[in-house]
């Protein structure tokens, strides 16, 4: 019995779903036989045509989830007008021109099917039960007065809102598990609004057609409507206001993220410190003169920030090496160009960054690496790029050479061969009229874009520098390169994380074995030993709240946490806790724990960026275990 309630519950939305399509279908099959017994007269194949027109030229706002339709006015009018089987076949008439104006998004197949039969369906039931309980008939057939009319008008308005939003928003609920009220609300209660305008429109048309009211009570009724279209869209517009605010956010945090990390790898690579703004700079600059489209332009700034990231897997002594590579360990560092590729193929950028990031060392001639890409095949953003980059290595003092004189020279003799030379040429071009002409001091903007890290509060007391947190997040990146056994990780990310914030413990809680329970697995500093066998539950306390919710919380009591642990005396009284999150799916927490100094507002920043390195080392060995 149990396992039949199962399936019948798990079949429940296609059984909802062809249940209304059936309905709706029978519903349009019966409308279809009564009209053909009883055609439309013009008045009505015009409000027909009114109700396609307005549904094909219906108006979408891109940035919120909101449209505008005046297609509801006429459709309601052919209900008052005459009767149910005209507005059921109008109704579907106005869901397959929305499903027309809507075909490039591949809707499913069933999906498509509720669209177009659930409307249809609302008005006929709505219809219906407007003739049948208030006994008025169409006024084609007996014209009423306003005051006759007024009240079962709103009537069945209310019970075509509440049907027809009532069963899209119930297949949305039983669908996606949500409740349906909450669905509702959010999603369908704010268009009250659009079907009482379209009712007051709908009124005024039959009545000047079959009323028997005066023009002026008629105009009469048209005062609301100004009042109702100015509410739509204030409501419309204040949901876009809210939408542009978030989107705003959201860039800004996607921009300072991308310049700490950009930090980071310049910090790493000190053979070659500053070349990340500088090449940044002047990469927007050329990518502007050769008229790069917006998406390729915002791809290329963050790509000539980002270039590098493979860099952070490199090791030292190749990175910042005082001599010429040998041939093996220039094969390593070619690597940096596939690593970085793969590391930013996990932020789901707004545009192309990965593509510039894999193939910015590719030549015009084939010859680069890592993909061989000839001539046009290399992404413009890749091929501007390496010019870019090539002529700031060329201008730079390494410790194995000094800087070349004639950098501009050596790009001459590579045009065509390393480099594209349309590129080439508009560089020289720009580089011999001065475009490039600035001082190196510009990577101060990226220093204050990430004001996010000054002034975190080190265990002593003391405020650290951005240096001092910037040095944590790399030495942290190193350790990862390392490939070092977890406890060890463990340990030496307490170390460094130590130095800029209140850390007396340092937890990794993983769900090891997919039993949903989280294990504090590895352990460093205070009560590290009496942690060994703790447990939380995926969704419970603190750290079980942050991976369930892939949420970060800080300062909050660490008894809601390590309450009925057996601790040593002087217990923590304060959690940081970030999602340990790999390839999508949250896979533990690392939480730190302070004795009683509160952590700073940018602490959780920091330890986020660290979590998000060590996640992938930790979730290779937790995968083991689980096998």
């Amino acid at each position: 019995m149990t396992n039949a309630f199962a399936r019948v519950r798990h079949a429940w939305p296609d059984l909802y779903i062809g249940a209304v399509a059936v309905a709706g279908t029978a519903a349009i099959g019966a409308s279809l036989l009564d009209r053909h017994n009883h055609p439309l007269p013009p008045i009505g194949l015009i409000l027909v045509a009114l109700t396609l027109v307005s549904g094909i030229a219906m108006l979408r706002m891109p940035s919120v989830a909101a449209s505008f339709s005046i297609s509801d006015a006429f459709t309601i009018a052919v209900a008052l007008a005459f009767g149910p089987s005209a507005a059921t076949l109008v109704v579907a008439l106005d869901s397959l021109a929305i499903s027309w104006r809507l075909a490039r998004r591949a809707l499913p197949g069933r999906r498509a099917l509720f669209n177009a039969t659930a409307p249809p369906f609302a008005m006929w039931l709505a219809a219906w039960l407007f003739f049948s309980l208030t006994g008025v008939s169409p006024l084609s057939e007996a014209p009423v007065v306003l005051t006759r009319l007024a009240v079962p008008a709103a009537l069945f308005t209310v019970a075509y809102f509440l049907l027809n939003t009532g069963l899209i928003a119930y297949a949305i609920a039983v669908s996606s598990g949500e409740r349906l009220l909450q669905i509702w609300r959010e999603h369908f209660s704010g268009l009250w609004l659009s079907y009482f305008a379209g009712a007051l429109v709908a009124v005024v048309l039959v009545l000047l057609v079959y009323g028997e009211t005066s023009s002026l009570l008629v105009i009469l009724v048209l005062v609301p409507l100004p009042l109702a279209l100015h509410a739509i869209f204030k409501t419309d517009i204040r949901r876009l206001e809210g939408e542009l605010a978030h989107l705003d956010k959201v860039n800004r945090l996607y921009q300072s993220t991308v310049d700490t990390l950009a930090h980071a790898i310049d910090a790493k690579d000190q053979v070659t410190h500053g070349h990340i703004q500088r090449v940044q700079r002047r990469t927007q600059q050329l990518a502007a003169i050769v008229g790069l489209g917006e998406d390729d332009l915002r791809a290329l700034e963050a790509a000539a920030l980002l270039h590098d990231t493979g860099k952070l897997a490199i090791p030292e002594h190749i990175l910042n090496k005082p001599g010429k590579l040998t041939e093996a360990e220039f094969a390593v560092m070619k690597r940096h160009a596939d690593i970085g590729a793969d590391i930013l193929s996990r932020v789901d950028f707004p545009f192309p960054v990965v593509p510039i990031v894999r193939h910015h060392h590719e030549n015009w001639d084939g010859t680069g690496y890592p993909d061989g890409l000839k001539g046009r095949d290399i992404p413009i953003g890749a091929r501007i790029l390496s010019v870019v980059d090539c002529f700031d290595a060329l201008t730079s003092d390494r410790p194995y050479r000094r800087r070349h004189a004639n950098a501009v020279s050596i790009l001459r003799e590579r045009r065509g061969t390393m480099y594209d030379p349309d590129i080439v040429d508009a560089f020289i071009t720009a580089h011999n009229s001065g475009a490039f002409e600035q001082d190196d001091s510009s990577s101060a903007a990226v220093t204050d874009s990430i004001g996010a890290l000054p002034h975190i509060s080190l265990g002593g007391g003391r405020p650290s520098s951005r240096d001092d947190a910037l040095h944590a997040i790399f030495e942290c990146g190193r350790l990862v390169s390392l490939a070092l056994e977890p406890d060890d990780l463990c340990a030496r990310a307490h170390g460094q994380l130590r130095r800029i914030m209140p850390v007396a413990t340092c937890v990794l809680y993983l769900d090891s074995d997919g039993s949903g329970q989280l294990r504090a697995v590895h352990r460093s500093g205070l009560h590290a030993a009496a942690l060994a066998d703790w447990r939380i539950a995926i969704g419970e306390r603190l750290s079980g709240w942050v991976v369930a919710n892939r949420r970060s919380i800080v300062n909050s009591d660490a008894a809601l946490d390590l309450e009925g642990a057996r601790l040593d005396t002087n217990p923590p009284r304060l959690c940081l806790s970030v999602p340990l999150v790999t390839e999508g799916e949250a896979i533990g927490a690392l939480t730190l724990y302070s004795l009683s100094e509160p952590f700073a507002e940018a602490d959780p920043a920091v330890v986020g960026i660290v979590a998000n390195g060590i996640a992938p080392a930790l979730a290779r060995p937790a995968q083991r275990r689980g096998a």
